[in-house]
């Protein structure tokens, strides 16, 4: 069985609901999964999870890179875990084992268009990083569940200096270190009010949300969807 792992900070501006509904559709959706961790802050409410208190030290992708380091080194952590963002969730009948190891594109595009300008320093690190040890570009940082191996995840991650601003890609990192094909997927992150959520999501296993998207129709959705 694959547990799952949620690092979690102090950022979200609904008092962690979105990883409380992110959980509920853990629970209601997807099969052959074992535990639930959340590593680093506690989220504010009970549920079934185990907790693992690990603090921040740097910028947002450092920290995820800690958390996640962290959790490969609990020894009852299966060997292969899943590793969720609080703001994913859900919306098929999916098992573990079929959760594809998924990209979005190049990192040499991406890093162009993106909007947010840390983000931008973030993707550009880690293009430079992967080019500079001829390594494969692919942008395997979609708002999609993925898969590590806790021993691949400390001897590839390791071998990079994370000490960079802003650090990098964790996801890219990892999968084209290990020159891991893919499966090229269309992200979706619901990042400004939208009317119709069924129909955005509707041949889509999963999806995700920004702040923006985050609206009472949003939140309505979440509430009808996983509160059963």
């Amino acid at each position: 069985m694959t547990d799952i792992v949620y690092p979690l900070g102090k950022g979200s501006t609904w008092r962690n609901k979105e990883l409380y509904y992110s959980m509920l559709s853990v629970k209601k959706f997807l099969k052959g999964y074992r535990n639930i961790y959340i590593i680093g802050e506690h989220p504010g409410f009970d549920g079934d999870f185990i907790h693992v208190p690990f603090p921040d030290r740097g910028d947002k992708d450092l920290n995820i890179y800690d958390k996640t380091y962290q959790a490969c080194n609990i020894p009852e952590l299966s060997d292969d875990f899943l590793f969720m963002n609080d703001d994913v969730f859900f919306c098929k009948p999916m098992h573990v084992k079929y959760i594809p190891d998924s990209y979005i594109g190049m990192l040499n595009q991406r890093m162009y268009t993106v909007g947010c300008p840390f983000y931008k320093q973030v993707l550009t690190n880690t293009y430079h990083a992967l080019k500079s040890r001829n390594l494969p570009i692919k942008d395997f940082d979609g708002h999609l569940p993925i898969i590590y191996n806790k021993n691949l995840f400390k001897r590839t991650t390791k071998q990079f200096n994370w000490g960079v601003k802003h650090a990098y890609a964790v996801k890219s990192i990892y999968f084209n270190s290990l020159r891991i094909a893919g499966v090229q997927a269309i992200d979706l992150k619901i990042a400004k009010p939208e009317n119709d959520i069924p129909a955005l999501i509707a041949n889509r296993w999963c999806f995700s949300i920004g702040d923006n998207g985050l609206t009472e129709v949003m939140k309505s959705f979440l509430f009808l969807t996983f509160e059963d």
